[in-house]
């Protein structure tokens, strides 16, 4: 058993070397130089900078969408207004228009029956006469042919 013992012992040492060696070794990899800081320290500042500059655009923009919708209510309002205004005529002048039109209609009834009136007056009086021009002619052939006996 102490062979396995050492084995263990052995086994573990070496993968608490190689652990260490991996934590040494990719400490190497991470060291940066003074430059290269200050090259990446630069590099957030522009953008830093870029950040403001898209920031200051988008409130720009946020103002003047804010403007457009104040603008869009307001047209919106007027278009309401004019379109309400515009049913109101609409509907005004239909009951104008079925106002006149009705007049027109009763006119014309009423010109019909008078035209009946006149023609039936006009036939009565051309009877009339004519009863009178007949009585006329019979009275004065009846006179002639009495006279001729």
């Amino acid at each position: 058993m102490s062979e396995k013992r050492a084995l263990i012992i052995i086994f573990l040492s070496g993968l608490f070397l190689s652990c260490l060696l991996g934590v040494v070794h990719t400490e190497e990899q991470y060291r940066i130089s003074e430059t290269q800081l200050q090259s990446i320290e630069s590099l957030a500042e522009k953008l830093e900078a870029e950040r403001q500059t898209w920031q200051s655009q988008a409130n720009v923009l946020k103002q003047e969408a804010q403007t457009l919708n104040a603008q869009l209510r307001t047209e919106r309002e007027l278009y309401n207004k004019l379109q309400t205004s515009f049913d109101e005529y609409e509907i005004k002048n239909l009951t104008l228009l079925t106002e006149r039109e009705t007049a027109i209609s009763e006119l014309k009834d009423e010109n019909a029956k008078e035209k009946i009136k006149t023609t039936n007056t006009e036939k009565q009086r051309n009877t009339a006469i004519f009863i009178a021009i007949l009585g006329v002619f019979l009275a004065g052939l009846f006179i002639f042919l009495w006279i001729r006996k």
